[in-house]
């Protein structure tokens, strides 16, 4: 079987998405259990633009 070009790039383009979904998932995962309840608060502010404190 031969590996063109494209399926080079399809591969690589799904490896910089998985990746970035691993991100996500881990920064969401650490954001849980490191701050809790706080959390959902805190991305509220953060993507809100509020300034008020937690």
């Amino acid at each position: 079987m031969s590996y063109s070009y494209t399926d080079a790039l399809a591969s690589r383009a799904f490896a910089i998405e998985s990746r970035r979904a691993l991100h996500a998932l881990a920064r969401r995962h650490y954001i849980d259990f490191a701050h809790g309840s706080a959390a959902d608060d805190t991305i509220e502010r953060v993507w809100g633009g509020e300034t008020r404190s937690a």
